[in-house]
């Protein structure tokens, strides 16, 4: 015990002389720290990080700052009530007959085909409507979609900004000979 306090009292006698910062460094070390700000420190910093938290949550849950929480209840719609519903483009085919039927064995087998072709997404919509907008054929004609030309207007702003536009792709064209591209057709 003794031995204890005279070092005590030789960094008592050192601290005199030295810096403020060492002081409190001596004072750490010696456990001399009074605990009651320890404990103040503490507390302040559990209060500090809770109060983070909590309003970190409540504003992600009244959608004010982004996040997985939220009391809105989502509406997702999983079908479109028609075709019909959709906005109307200018007509492509001026000056058609617009009294002559048309087939609709025909209409739904130029759809199989499509969907049937192997480069064709099997997320595909098709609907083929007559001149008075009634639908002749369709395949999964009220799953919504993205348009094709968003897609590729949304594809090609981002390749804008992560590609070199001043560059090129090198790419191959092969030309098949007349026969063998038939050979190809018939097996």
């Amino acid at each position: 015990m003794e031995s204890g306090k005279g070092s005590n009292d030789a960094l008592n006698t050192l601290n005199a002389s030295a810096p403020k910062s060492s002081k409190y460094a001596a004072m750490v070390l010696r456990s001399q720290y009074p605990s009651r700000w320890r404990f103040l420190i503490a507390f302040v910093a559990v209060v500090v990080s809770a109060s983070v938290m909590f309003t970190y949550a409540a504003l992600d849950a009244y959608d004010i700052l982004p996040g997985p929480l939220t009391f809105k209840t989502q509406h997702i719609s999983s079908t479109v009530s028609s075709p019909r519903a959709l906005l109307r483009a200018q007509s492509l085919a001026k000056g058609a007959s617009y009294g002559k039927p048309i087939n609709r064995e025909q209409s739904q087998k130029l759809i199989d085909a499509l969907i049937a072709d192997p480069s064709i997404s099997d997320n595909t919509s098709v609907v083929i409507m007559d001149a008075n907008g009634s639908v002749i054929a369709s395949h999964e004609a009220n799953t919504p979609r993205e348009p094709a030309s968003t897609l590729k207007t949304l594809t090609a702003a981002v390749a804008s900004r992560t590609l070199d536009m001043g560059s090129t792709l090198d790419t191959q064209v092969f030309l098949l000979p007349k026969s063998a591209k038939n050979s190809e057709q018939s097996s």
